[in-house]
């Protein structure tokens, strides 16, 4: 911490020019001269050494998002995917999928809650609303930037058929949502992947 340097207060200068124009003519000129160029530099140092001490910055350490000082990263990202490609990353709840879809990176959980089984090969498509990743054991479906599931168990792998949606919805888990994360950027190009605003303040 550096510590702020002493300013000459206003009231004393003014008390040493007034002391100054008191003093016998014969002496008063050479005195003001002298009080005014004294005051003239005061006022100067006053304005200028603040600035030049105190308001130094420390060396510059690399800038780091907001968002990321202020919420628990839930997992990172070295090498984000290229154009069009995914890579999986390991979360606290199983694997996220992170892909770049039309220059955006979306990131979601992989892990279906029908029966928990891996969405890492799922299919993703654009559409109208953004794209959806399908899971590619009994194609439930859903949107990559919410994780809300827009379509639950409607066949087997990739196949729509309502005799094996019918017999594979009566098993495992009932239609839920899964976790998407916010991504942050860093300098360095790597990626952070953060709960949504929603969800921390539900925490």
């Amino acid at each position: 911490v550096v510590e702020e340097l002493p300013k000459p207060r206003p009231c004393r200068i003014l008390l040493r020019l007034t002391a100054a124009m008191a003093l016998p003519p014969q002496r008063r000129r050479g005195s003001s001269l002298k009080v005014l160029c004294g005051c003239a530099a005061a006022l100067a140092a006053w304005s200028v050494l603040p600035q030049a001490f105190v308001g130094q910055a420390p060396s510059k350490a690399p800038r780091v998002h907001s968002a990321v000082l202020l919420q628990a990263v839930c997992a990172q990202v070295k090498e984000p995917p290229a154009e069009g490609d995914r890579v999986i990353v390991d979360g606290s709840n199983g694997p996220i999928v992170v892909a770049k879809i039309n220059g955006k990176i979306y990131a979601l959980d992989a892990k279906c809650p029908h029966l928990g089984l891996p969405m890492k090969q799922g299919k993703i498509e654009d559409g109208p609303e953004g794209p959806r990743l399908t899971c590619n054991f009994h194609n439930s479906q859903f949107d990559m930037k919410t994780g809300a599931c827009t379509r639950w168990v409607t066949g087997v792998l990739g196949m729509e058929n309502e005799f094996f949606a019918g017999a594979m919805g009566s098993i495992g888990g009932g239609k839920a949502d899964v976790q998407a994360y916010e991504v942050v950027e860093a300098e360095d190009g790597s990626l952070s992947l953060v709960l949504p605003e929603k969800k921390r303040s539900e925490e």
